[in-house]
């Protein structure tokens, strides 16, 4: 007999099962139980026809033909592409345009999508990865202050090293040339792998190869276009080719916002990190997302699906001008593939829904979203991003990439592959700023998502107007050339530790996020400190005094920066700054003394009081100073000899002296009277006790003790002095 459940069971039965769906994702579409091989966006884009398709499309990154029959693809083979066989592909009206070694880039018809997915040797078809140039327009003007200029004078002039300039496109370089701006006998090879034309499409590239040719004017530039639409087929060959070809160094200006979440991992990252396997320095813009960018994690308090980024807050606001694209990326912490579905919606002023991005995460898909929408009102916008499978915690980053977003999260928001432990990441500061550091308020800062320091370094921008990361980057990438043609043997661990040595710290003391290791500086020979104690053996409660002698190379001028970090215990009282401006960081007890230019040859002293308190522990101490991250020369050790005391016993005609501490040699107990005249001198006596009788000689009255006892190194521990008074 079948017992009936009871009302209070299937209350909290149906309570179970509402929490499930939500956590479960059960309110939305459910995937399949196997994951298709083609991403949710391409998927869903099979679900519209017509001009509804080419909407869907557009709003998705989805790059159709004009006639809305073919869609370009990037598949990912089980295996090396070289062992893709294509003739099944092709029977189904694919087109292969290019391939790399482990991918393809090929034209699909929509109508064959399902049955190419599953062609034997195929493991996934997705939409390709978009990049975007690194720039911030503005139009001030400015210099070229990191000392590219002496090591010209010199002769080192990047002869001898080629350099890549791997970018988006090189529009606008037959006039440069024409000019002057860049000599043709510099350009070593071009090649454009987007197959639009070198020159066709953006100059991001022409003004990025001008900022390396002035920094190493004699540099071999290797000019490789991936062109306006390139993927990351057309950067894996680009890579390989530069390996090829013995590049030393490639300068990427441009950011790829949708393959990781910025922990260094990734398609784009590997492929970088293959060229720095191949010992090619690999410098990277940074990015300029600081004001434009959210990271955080996802909650849903009021459990409506909407993520909420702050108390009682479910969107981030953006203004737009008319005539602008606003470009939206979203990633989350589920690489590589995802079956948690999120999705981002863009809303106008009046809350309606403008655009979306709603892509079918279902299992081997990327956890990625983006739309791009033209602005046809200018005013206020708000994102927001809604949940539609979620399981367990997850962490979200938003990107816009050409305006601002309130609240903005600048830290963490540098991209890939300037995230990669094998890329030199640069910010920016404004070369109108250069002599204050402060660094531009987009330029990206860090740290990565595994909790790494990013950027590497920073350097100008504003030369000529052109703001951004992406014109700092080419700085570093010719002041490279330069350091190689000095040192053309240097390996790549080598010269990527000069370029972040020589650069100047700016605050806060020591690498951070914000800016590096410092600001980019060119040095023909190392400035010099050298250190000298008044004494290397002091006891506790006493002091030294610490001279520091500061000497710029005859060849170079520049800025210096001078750093004491003191032991615990220990602290520093200025005699003598030397003209410097001085900055002390109490929490982390270290001293800062920065010259802001020191001509060639020139000299400079730093005088300091170091004082030891009584609650220091008796030892050797190290004082771990540096030079622009150069360690310091000369005496660093310093011996703190334990604290010593004498007592005193008084009895009839006599008085006996004990000193007490260890490491004790001999002590000496002078008496005087109140004259000053000198009634009893013990002479130095080995041990720790003397005893002193006084005869009949000695009148009544006052009289004064010296005590004076030595450690077994000659050092005075401790020096005494005090009354006692005679009385018969």
């Amino acid at each position: 007999m079948k017992m009936k459940p009871r009302p209070l069971t299937l209350l909290l039965l149906g309570i179970w099962s509402l929490n499930l769906l939500y956590l479960s994702g059960a309110n939305a579409d459910e995937s399949n139980s196997t994951p298709s091989r083609i991403e949710g966006a391409l998927l869903q884009l099979l679900d519209f026809t017509g001009p509804r398709a080419s909407i869907w499309a557009q709003e998705h990154g989805i790059s159709l033909d004009p006639s809305g029959q073919y869609v370009r693809v990037i598949i990912e083979p089980e295996g090396r592409s070289s062992q893709f066989d294509p003739a099944p592909l092709r029977f189904l009206g694919g087109i292969i345009e290019a391939e790399s070694e482990y991918l393809l880039k090929a034209r699909l018809p929509l109508r064959h999508l399902r049955e190419i997915a599953q062609l034997s040797g195929i493991s996934f078809i997705r939409r390709p990865y978009t990049f975007r140039p690194l720039r911030h327009i503005d139009y001030t003007t400015g210099t070229l202050p990191t000392g590219a200029l002496l090591f010209h004078s010199y002769g080192f002039r990047g002869q001898g090293i080629r350099v890549a300039v791997i970018d988006a496109g090189f529009q606008g370089l037959s006039e440069a040339i024409l000019k002057g701006w860049i000599e043709p006998g510099a350009i070593y090879q071009t090649k454009d792998y987007g197959g639009q034309g070198l020159e066709m499409g953006s100059d991001h590239g022409t003004r990025v190869a001008r900022i390396v040719h002035e920094m190493a004017p004699e540099a071999q530039l290797v000019l490789m276009s991936l062109g306006e639409e390139g993927t990351e087929v057309e950067l894996e060959n680009a890579v390989r080719d530069a390996i090829r070809l013995g590049v030393r160094i490639i300068n990427h200006s441009l950011g790829w916002f949708d393959t990781n979440f910025g922990d260094g991992t990734g398609l784009v990252d590997e492929i970088a990190r293959r060229a720095a396997d191949a010992g090619i320095l690999w410098v990277n813009a940074a990015g300029n997302q600081a004001e434009s960018h959210w990271m955080g994690r996802f909650q849903d308090r009021d459990r409506d699906g909407w993520t909420e980024f702050g108390y009682e807050r479910e969107n981030l606001v953006i203004w737009a001008g008319f005539g602008g694209v606003i470009s939206l990326v979203l990633v989350w912490d589920d690489w590589p593939q995802t079956a948690q579905d999120l999705d981002l919606f863009l809303f106008n002023g009046s809350g309606e829904i403008v655009a979306a991005s709603e892509t079918r995460q279902q299992g081997l898909d990327p956890p990625r979203e983006s739309l791009d929408y033209l602005v046809e009102d200018p005013g206020v916008y708000q994102l927001k991003v809604r949940a539609k499978r979620v399981r367990g915690a997850v962490n979200l980053k938003i990107f816009s990439l050409g305006h601002e977003i309130t609240p903005a999260i600048p830290h963490g928001s540098v991209i890939a592959p300037a995230d990669c432990t094998c890329a030199l990441a640069v910010g920016a500061v404004s070369s109108s700023l250069w002599e204050e550091g402060i660094v531009e308020g987009f330029s990206a800062r860090g740290p990565t998502s595994d909790g790494r320091i990013k950027p590497d370094l920073v350097a100008p921008d504003g030369v000529r107007g052109d703001f951004g990361t992406s014109f700092s980057a080419p700085h570093v990438a010719g002041a490279a050339a330069l350091l190689l043609s000095q040192h053309p043997d240097w390996s790549l661990t080598q010269l990527w530790e000069a370029v972040k040595r020589n650069a100047i710290d700016l605050e806060p003391l020591g690498p951070d996020v914000e800016s590096g290791a410092g600001k980019l500086q060119l040095f023909l020979g190392q400035p010099q400190a050298l250190r000298s104690l008044s004494d290397s053996k002091v006891t506790v409660g006493e002091s030294v005094t610490v001279r520091i002698a500061v000497r710029m190379p005859a060849a170079t001028f520049g800025s210096l920066t001078l750093s004491e970090q003191l032991p615990v215990g220990f602290s520093l009282e200025t005699i003598d700054p030397g003209d410097a401006r001085i900055t002390f960081m109490k929490d982390l007890n270290q001293a800062q003394w920065v010259w802001p230019t020191i001509g060639p040859g020139e000299a400079r002293e730093v005088i300091y009081r170091l004082s030891i308190s009584e609650a220091v522990e008796p030892g050797r101490y190290r004082l771990t100073g540096s030079m622009n991250g150069e360690p310091i020369e000369g005496d660093e050790w310093l011996e703190i000899l334990p604290p010593s005391s004498v007592t005193v016993q008084m009895s009839s005609g006599s008085i006996l002296f004990q000193a007490k501490g260890s490491a004790l040699q001999n002590m000496q107990v002078q008496v005087f009277d109140l004259s000053g005249k000198e009634r009893f001198d013990s002479g130095w006596v080995h041990g720790d006790r003397l005893a002193m009788a006084w005869g009949r000689s000695w009148a009544n009255g006052l009289y004064f003790y010296v005590v004076t006892v030595r450690g077994l190194n000659g050092q005075i521990l401790t020096r005494q002095i005090k009354k006692f008074i005679v009385l018969r």
